[in-house]
């Protein structure tokens, strides 16, 4: 499962004053639903759209996202 570290990139984006859901969300080219579902882990991102979120916050992928394996119950 892939988990992503984006809500804490993008509230230290723009000098530490951060930045909207909406405002990532159009630059990336996705809806600000998308960037919430995300943000609370309910849905996994496509590899194009991890690219475009590490790319516009100028970070390696490894620093946004990471892979942690489910514990099976």
């Amino acid at each position: 499962m892939i988990v992503s570290n984006t809500k804490q990139h993008r509230t230290a984006a723009n000098n530490g004053k951060g930045i909207s859901k909406a405002w990532l969300a159009r630059k990336i080219g996705a809806t600000r639903s998308y960037v919430v579902k995300l943000e609370q882990g309910k849905c996994q991102p496509s590899a194009e759209m991890m690219f475009r979120i590490a790319s516009y916050f100028g970070k390696p992928i490894e620093s946004v996202f990471q892979w942690v394996e489910e514990v099976k119950k």
